[in-house]
């Protein structure tokens, strides 16, 4: 089941969750999530949602979004310990796998040329 964030605090909760999930769980992408929600947000697809998955009622860590008419879907990758952003589904092609020490210039250029793909 998806929930839709269309508000900025709705935006906010979700990405607090996964911020104080990764620090216990998974600290090697808590940065990264900052430098993704910008670009996500700024980058998606006009007219679209962004959407969150939800486990047993909450709010679970896997994102939908849709740039240049295409869905992508950023979940975590416990063997490598990335977050991976797949096309079309979880078990899509993976189209970029990003990290602590994956920069701002490198999410925002991912994030730009996919929305320019129309």
């Amino acid at each position: 089941m998806a929930e839709t964030l269309r508000t900025v605090e709705q935006l906010q909760h979700y990405f607090l969750g996964v911020h104080e999930r990764a620090l216990h769980h998974a600290p090697e992408v808590s940065e990264v999530l900052f430098r993704l929600a910008g670009p996500v947000v700024l980058y998606k697809d006009e007219g679209t949602d962004l959407e969150c998955g939800t486990y047993a009622g909450s709010l679970a860590n896997v994102l939908t979004v849709r740039l240049g008419g295409t869905k992508y879907v950023f979940s975590y990758n416990h063997e490598r310990r990335t977050i991976d952003m797949k096309q079309n589904n979880t078990r899509g092609p993976v189209v970029a796998s990003l990290d602590n020490s994956t920069t701002q210039a490198s999410v925002t250029k991912t994030v730009r040329d996919l929305a320019k793909q129309q």
